[in-house]
């Protein structure tokens, strides 16, 4: 009975250990369709985002892409790692241009000047 065991057992780890690059291929195939799916979604957001850089959901942004970068960087080759880690720092510019310009928008609303006059002023 025992041995019995044994032998199943040590089928199915053999085949496990068969089967475990196709399940690593496919995994890492399936995290890099999500990746690519949650930096289109955080384009949109980003496109149409109103905030600045004392709102909580930039800080989640950035932190969120940050992470996927992290992510990207652990687990796929070299060959196509360049490429994601490329799109992800798209994204990080371009949310940190969006960001500056809500901010010069918000201060311009509220002061009736561009930030730089408003400056220059106080200097003098």
């Amino acid at each position: 009975m025992l041995l019995r065991l044994f032998v199943a057992i040590k089928h199915n780890i053999l085949d496990l250990s068969l089967r475990a690059p196709q399940l690593l291929t496919q995994n890492i195939a399936m995290d890099h369709a999500k990746i690519l799916n949650r930096l289109e979604s955080y384009e949109a957001q980003i496109s149409s985002s109103h905030d600045t850089k004392s709102d909580v959901s930039y800080h989640m942004m950035k932190q969120s892409l940050h992470n996927i970068w992290s992510s990207i960087y652990s687990t796929e080759s070299s060959d196509s790692r360049t490429a994601s880690i490329k799109k992800v720092q798209e994204c990080l510019s371009t949310l940190e241009r969006k960001v500056t310009e809500n901010e010069q928008k918000k201060y311009q609303l509220y002061y009736g000047k561009p930030q730089h006059v408003i400056r220059s002023e106080r200097c003098c």
